[in-house]
């Protein structure tokens, strides 16, 4: 295994480093100082027949649990377990949506983590009213809650541990606990459920025991107030021509080739505060290491050649392209981005090597096979061979069920982190990975990284794919979050169609809290680098039907007509209202147009910008700085007061900071009568994009133009 370690990473000090670094590790883990439970501890889905929990997920050392018992409003229950798992049924829960399991530790310390029972299927009955918690008020070191059910069931948590609390009235309430003031950064939790199923849920971050309610104590350690931005390196600024070195081949096209960008390029730009005036607090950047230096041509028709300019063909582990740079440009990169307080995550491969890199060329026992035993070849079988599939033949895939070849990728991924102060990842092909990859390399990271530093990493996935599917890779042990795919999909069709409803996005929505809570850190989209830019599906010059791949070399596709810029700058305030992860796609904040892969990976324009362009990028400033500069927009309860085929009004509050996003896809202008809550009022509030905005018999009315929208604020 050792010599194994020293040629796939063509570095002898390197691994041999790692290899010490991990029992020197290993021996501080034994004492006490090493928390037991990293993190807040996510629900656990209790789905039907057995559901088996893997107690390492959440426990770094399990033979220190002493104790476990369900409890539930039906009463109390011990568990047995088989080492590391425990299996818990929904028949346990009884009649009750929400139930907790307590831990009592050797050391004397408990933990609670909150157990809900899973319904696939969300209740769209508008008569059906699921459990609603509504913020109220901080009084001394007390917190109130409005609630719409006096049936409704309550577990409230204070970090890993559940509090009392008093509930009279339709109001819940309890007293943050005097720990709480010890510490930074701590978290109040609220899970609500009723017959009809979970309710929403609640997250209160505290600072030092005191509620915070004003967004400057929020900074990018914060997940959930993230504003992320994708940056391909080759195709958004170069910074150092230097390390320019296109291909010299004439099977490949401008659009295939290298065409500069680099680290110093993203350095640039950041200093240039470019990234800061949209508010961005976490940038997500494309796989920088080495690949190939020749053309390679897919096995596909119609067998096109490409360079390895996007970053997805590793021949190392550990070497940064020459392309992108050095080292030192790497760590400068990254220092730029921490002092203008900028999170970096970067994209890495663990799915696949490419056939030049030293893991295929000593272990092809540690890949998939190529060949089925049907015959047929085993590439991109993307559901069937999901696990085994390769994405081409050249791009053999690891089996990552094998104990060393995890080892392997997961000391490698923990490497770069490590040796860049990175803030976390964008994980590559998730879905395409085995589970148990995920659950050692999330473990390694809390005992190597979050455990020892205290420091907040923040894992992304990519997958395709049904909800239960995406949400099999999330979860306290696993992922953070994934991009919310379906959620795009259902906004793209709301808002770059005429004639879809935005009924179909709220039950969208619907699905989204239902499977991912009230409080994700899903990543919500303008567009990637492996579909068509939103703006050529939504101004007509790239046709939902058509091969969008082949548009791309066939014409000069360009935004067809002006009205596709004002439907992204809808996008873009939609995902700057709801819950998750904003994350625009380099170029979206300008509209810049583009049919699949590659035409979607142009290079960056920032200079020039036409009036259109101009006027997207002020809306992407405008909204992220409500985004930032609201409390109700990172932690905010969030309320559709109405949805029909053209119009979208969403409320979001938190304590006595409300935001109000007002949507119309109608080509034609309306006034819009808005019924706000009883709690709230009609009055003091601010209008940010030029709505005309009047009280008409204590109903707020929004006169707004076509295909456009408003975002509205207001502070008591």
């Amino acid at each position: 295994m050792k010599n194994a370690i020293l040629l796939l990473t063509m570095s002898f000090t390197l691994f041999s480093w790692s290899s010490c670094q991990q029992k020197t590790i290993a021996t501080k883990l034994s004492s006490d100082k090493m928390p037991n439970m990293i993190g807040l501890a996510s629900p656990i889905l209790i789905t039907d027949g057995q559901t088996v929990i893997h107690l390492e997920d959440y426990f770094d050392d399990v033979t220190k649990i002493k104790d476990i018992e369900l409890e539930s409003r039906s009463g109390e229950q011990s568990l047995t377990r088989n080492g590391n798992l425990l299996s818990v049924s929904k028949t346990m829960l009884k009649n009750d949506v929400l139930a907790n399991l307590e831990f009592e530790m050797t050391d004397g310390k408990e933990y609670d983590i909150l157990l809900k029972k899973w319904e696939k299927d969300v209740i769209t009955d508008s008569n059906a009213k699921n459990a609603m918690l509504i913020s109220q008020k901080i009084e001394n070191n007390s917190v109130f809650y409005s609630f719409n059910d006096s049936n409704s069931q309550f577990f409230v948590f204070w970090q890993n541990k559940v509090i009392d609390y008093d509930k009279t009235n339709k109001t819940l309430n309890f007293k943050i606990p005097e720990e709480a003031k010890k510490l930074k950064r701590t978290f109040i939790r609220i899970y609500s459920a009723n017959s009809n199923g979970f309710g929403n849920d609640v997250l209160l971050p505290l600072e030092y025991g005191i509620p915070v309610t004003d967004y400057k104590k929020l900074d990018r350690t914060d997940k959930e107030t993230q504003i992320m931005y994708f940056a391909l390196v080759d195709r958004f600024s170069n910074g150092n021509t230097t390390n320019d070195a296109p291909i010299n081949d004439k099977r490949l096209t401008e659009k295939t080739n290298w065409q500069g960008g680099d680290l110093a390029g993203i350095q640039k730009i950041i200093a240039s505060g470019y990234l800061k005036n949209m508010n961005i607090n976490a940038l997500w950047v494309s796989p920088i290491t080495q690949n190939p230096p020749d053309a390679w041509q897919e096995y596909p028709e119609p067998k096109r050649f490409y360079s390895g300019y996007h970053g997805y063909w590793p021949i190392s582990s550990s070497k940064i392209d020459t392309h992108f740079g050095t080292d030192n440009e790497m760590r400068d990169m990254v220092k730029t981005a921490h002092d203008n307080e900028i999170n970096i995550l970067l994209d890495y491969v663990c799915h696949h090597v490419h056939e030049n890199h030293p893991i295929y060329q000593y272990h092809k026992d540690w890949v998939t096979p190529l060949n089925l035993p049907d015959g047929r070849k085993n590439l991109r079988i993307w559901d069937e061979q999901r696990l085994t599939t390769w994405f081409d033949t050249f791009l053999p895939t690891l089996d990552l069920s094998k104990t060393d070849a995890i080892e392997m990728q997961a000391d490698s991924t923990l490497y770069w982190l490590k040796k860049f102060d990175l803030d976390g990842y964008r994980h590559d092909a998730t879905k395409h990975i085995p589970l148990e990859f995920w659950r050692r390399l999330t473990q390694k990271i809390k005992r190597e990284v979050i455990g020892k530093t205290g420091k907040n990493i923040y894992q992304i996935g990519e997958t395709y794919g049904s909800n239960d599917l995406i949400q099999s890779y999330i979860g306290t042990g696993m992922l953070d979050s994934q991009f919310d795919f379906n959620l795009y999909f259902d906004s793209r069709e709301a808002f770059a169609k005429q004639n879809t409803s935005f009924k179909n996005l709220q039950k969208s929505l619907q699905n989204t809290f239902h499977y991912y809570g009230a409080h994700h850190t899903m990543g919500n989209i303008t567009g990637n680098h492996d579909m068509t830019r939103f703006i050529s599906l939504a101004s007509g010059a790239v046709k939902f039907d058509e091969d969008d791949r082949l548009a791309g070399f066939e014409r000069d596709v360009q935004v067809k007509d002006p009205i596709g810029y004002r439907r992204l700058q809808m996008l873009t305030a939609f995902n700057m209202t709801i819950p998750g992860v904003p994350v625009i796609y380099y170029g979206d904040e300008i509209g810049m147009a583009g049919a699949n892969d590659p035409d979607n990976r142009r290079m960056m324009k920032f200079n020039n910008l036409n009036s259109y362009e101009a006027a997207t990028k002020l809306i992407a400033e405008k909204t992220s700085k409500i985004r930032r500069e609201n409390m109700s927009l990172n932690y905010g309860n969030f309320e559709i007061l109405e949805a029909t085929d053209d119009v979208l009004v969403i409320l979001r509050t938190y304590f006595g900071n409300a935001t109000l996003s007002v949507f119309n896809k109608s080509v034609t202008a309306k006034t819009i009568n808005i019924e706000l809550p009883e709690r709230l009022n009609t009055q003091n509030w601010t209008v940010h994009f030029g709505a005309k905005l009047t009280e008409n018999n204590k109903k707020m009315s929004v006169e707004i133009a076509p295909v456009s929208f408003e975002m509205m604020t207001k502070n008591d």
